[in-house]
């Protein structure tokens, strides 16, 4: 069984309930908490009912996807919300955004591709209901072996955006524009700031591809790694600009906690 890692935080057994009634004690095996990740297994013999991986490698801004979750927590008298929506983001950590309404009690249920594969396992709401992060089951698959084995590894963040590792420009979103991202405040010594970029300057490209929005910007740098050099085109006063940066480790521009 696959589920979130905070889910089954200090804990050893579960229960696991299925749709016609039937309980079932689980085992808790490994963890990945850097990915919110985790596996259960049940100890009594199947065959158990089940539904196919997919990949969520292959899962593309603006694809369909369905969840499944006990909003507000488990309620044996009602089945859980099917809700729809579609792939917002995707980052280097394996976790997949999507605009799927999500709320507490969701965590650790089902995210499907419109082949009713599992494409990613529900992990945290962020800025909105409307925007929410689930663990894709690359995760999973990648690190397979050591969940069986019960490896408990990885540093639990509230939001996977609190990555240390993910590469990163160094400046604050500015006021809203029609199309692109203002810059609103640079990181000293950041790529952004030894690149020469300015306040008020709006990114409207990277590497060739036309940014839209701060969301449209974060999956451009989702399929990137720091150290990379990135081409920046720009708008400064109505003029358009040129530059190269390389992208920084968000852990050694800004602090964070355990």
């Amino acid at each position: 069984v696959l589920t979130a890692g905070h889910v089954i935080q200090g804990l050893e057994t579960v229960t696991v309930v299925f749709p016609d009634g039937k309980e079932v004690k689980g085992k808790v095996l490994g963890a990945n908490f850097g990915r919110d990740s985790a596996m259960v297994q049940l100890e009594e013999k199947g065959p158990w009912p089940f539904v196919e991986m997919g990949d969520s490698e292959a899962l593309e801004v603006g694809d369909l996807v369905v969840t499944l979750g006990h909003a507000g927590g488990y309620d044996a008298l009602r089945s859980p919300p099917v809700r729809f929506g579609r792939v917002v983001g995707k980052d280097q950590r394996g976790f997949v955004s999507t605009d799927c309404t999500l709320i507490g009690g969701d965590s650790g249920g089902p995210l499907f591709d419109l082949e009713t594969r599992v494409v990613g396992i529900h992990s945290s709401i962020g800025g909105g209901l409307d925007e929410n992060n689930h663990s894709g089951v690359s995760n999973y698959k990648n690190d397979w072996d050591r969940l069986i084995s019960g490896e408990v590894w990885g540093v639990l963040q509230i939001n996977p955006m609190a990555d240390p590792e993910r590469p990163v420009m160094g400046f604050m979103n500015g006021a809203p524009v029609k199309t692109g991202v203002m810059i609103g405040q640079l990181v000293e010594h950041s790529p952004a700031d030894l690149a020469g970029l300015k306040v008020g300057d709006i990114l409207i490209r990277a590497d060739g591809e036309k940014i839209e929005d701060f969301k449209g910007l974060l999956k451009v740098l989702s399929e990137r790694k720091a150290g990379d050099l990135v081409e920046i085109g720009l708008l400064r006063a109505g003029e358009f600009q040129e530059v190269e940066l390389r992208l920084a480790r968000a852990g050694d521009l800004f602090e964070f906690g355990e």
